[in-house]
């Protein structure tokens, strides 16, 4: 190869760079903003990019990104809150498949008495089934608040 067309060649294919580089199809960045960081901030956050082999511009956008789209999915923060939440929709099933089988033994005796002390009874435990969906939709909506929050 000449010495021309090997400058060529150089001109013609960038060295290789950071991983975080976008395809040509989603087109170039945009600067959005500037951000000041204190020089303590900015020692974090080169130490945290280059960990992940980033550039420190780059690792920001990702970060700050990914906080974003937690903040609107709701996205928890740690495991230990996960776990307890999978603890708790857990506890939930539970107690649905307990009071599945309660409204099935209802139906079973009311199905098979025709008295009214019978159908009262079972007013009776259909109120306690219904008091007990009502707490299990309660713990529900506490977990998805805390899944949002």
């Amino acid at each position: 190869m000449s010495e021309e067309s090997q400058e060529h060649a150089e001109r013609r294919c960038p060295p290789a760079s950071y991983r975080d580089r976008r395809p040509a199809h989603e087109g170039a960045r945009r600067a959005r903003t500037a951000v000041s960081y204190t020089h303590t901030e900015w020692a974090e956050i080169v130490v945290a990019a280059a960990r992940e082999q980033r550039k420190p511009g780059a690792w920001v956008a990702q970060v700050a990104h990914e906080a974003a789209v937690r903040g609107q999915r709701g996205a928890l923060a740690s495991r230990s809150e996960v776990v307890s939440l999978v603890r708790e929709m857990a506890q939930c099933r539970q107690a649905l498949v307990s009071l599945g089988n309660r409204l099935n033994a209802v139906a079973r005796a009311t199905a098979a008495s025709v008295s009214p002390e019978a159908h009262r009874a079972a007013r009776a435990l259909l109120g306690v089934v219904a008091d007990q969906i009502r707490d299990v939709d309660r713990t529900m909506d506490a977990a998805r608040a805390r899944l949002r929050s």
